[in-house]
C-alpha cells in the first residue's frame, strides 16, 4: 500500500528563517499548505541509499550505457524530481529532457529549496 507523506518549504516563519517542514513534525495548526509555502509529495520511492525521494529533490542518476562495440560505461545525469499527471514522477534534466524516475539508479543530492546551489550546478532557474 502506498504511503502518503508531504513536506513543505516554508518562508517567513516568526524566526525569520526559511525551512523544510515534514507533516507530522509540527502541529496541524502550523502546517498550512495553502498559505505558507510550497507543498511537495513523497514519491513512494527511495534512492540507492534508502533516502525518501520527494518532488523538488535534486538527484544524480547513473545508468549503464552500452556502446555498439560492447563497451559499457556509466552515464551520469543530474536533474530534479517533478510530477506530471499523465506520466507520474520523473526527472527533468538541464537539456529539457524529462525521463522516468529510475529510483534504483538515483541518489538524492538535496532539494532545490534548501540547496539552491545544486540548481546553479545544473543551470536551472530557481523558481
Amino acid at each position: 500500500m502506498r504511503e502518503y507523506k508531504f513536506r513543505q518549504w516554508t518562508t517567513g516563519w516568526s524566526s525569520g528563517k526559511d525551512r523544510m517542514v515534514y507533516l507530522g513534525d509540527i502541529s496541524d495548526e502550523e502546517f498550512s499548505p495553502l498559505t505558507q509555502g510550497i507543498l511537495m509529495q513523497y514519491t513512494g520511492l527511495k534512492d540507492i541509499n534508502g533516502t525518501e525521494i520527494y518532488e523538488g529533490d535534486v538527484v544524480k542518476v547513473s545508468l549503464p550505457k552500452v556502446e555498439l562495440d560492447g563497451y559499457m560505461e556509466m552515464e551520469i545525469n543530474i536533474g530534479f524530481v517533478t510530477f506530471n499527471p499523465h506520466e507520474g514522477y520523473g526527472v527533468l534534466y538541464k537539456n529539457g529532457k524529462r525521463d522516468f524516475l529510475i529510483y534504483n539508479h538515483a541518489e538524492v543530492l538535496g532539494n532545490k529549496y534548501e540547496n539552491p546551489s545544486l540548481l546553479d550546478e545544473i543551470n536551472y532557474d530557481k523558481e
